[in-house]
């Protein structure tokens, strides 16, 4: 005996799978809006902050480099003072030994310049001599040359203008000279560096 179905049994499997995609529930759904911006925040956040830190990295070396230049320009403005007083002295020290070189050689012409923190001078490396700032057109500003023994000069004339400024203060008396070297690139007191050092009258009997 042959039993007759009333339908196929591919039929049935058809339409099972019908079924099942109807109420399956569909799980390649989309993120919530919740879900997008928290993830954007976490984004922003392992992004933002390594760049902060470089920044403040390139920041601080920056401003160290500055510190650097500054230091050698300000111990260089001191050198060159204390040859000049050398240089003044010696001569007349080996001639006349018994002479009072201290004030024969008029210590360095400072008197006459009066090199002090509030009328400052500059400094002439090339020819080991001090100037007043800010008179006759000198100006304490440095200005960056390509080639030279002294690339940072105060001469505006062919060289590129840089932030630097260096201001000699001197001292005197009768057995020393108190000699202050200023470099400042800024109006932050970590833009400005100072050394001072002291000459004194080894040359007095």
């Amino acid at each position: 005996m042959r039993v007759v179905l009333p339908f196929k049994p591919q039929s049935a499997v058809v339409l099972l799978i019908l079924f099942n995609m109807k109420f399956r529930p569909n799980k390649q759904s989309g993120y919530s809006l919740v879900e997008v911006l928290i993830a954007i925040t976490v984004l922003l956040i392992s992004i933002v902050g390594p760049l902060t830190i470089a920044q403040a990295g390139l920041k601080n070396a920056s401003l160290a480099k500055q510190q650097n230049t500054a230091f050698f320009l300000a111990q260089e403005g001191l050198e060159v003072v204390v040859k000049m007083r050398e240089d003044d002295a010696l001569p007349s020290y080996v001639s006349n030994p018994g002479d009072d070189v201290w004030s024969e050689s008029g210590v360095l012409g400072i008197d006459d310049l009066e090199c002090t923190s509030d009328t400052p001078c500059g400094v002439d490396i090339a020819n080991s001599e001090l100037f007043r700032c800010d008179a006759d057109g000198e100006t304490c500003d440095l200005y960056l040359f390509d080639s030279g023994r002294d690339r940072y000069r105060h001469d505006s004339t062919g060289g590129e203008a840089t932030r630097y400024r260096r201001e000699i203060s001197v001292n005197v008396n009768d057995t020393r000279l108190h000699v202050t070297a200023r470099v400042n690139w800024g109006e932050d007191s970590d833009e400005q560096v100072e050394l001072e050092t002291y000459i004194y009258n080894i040359y007095e009997n």
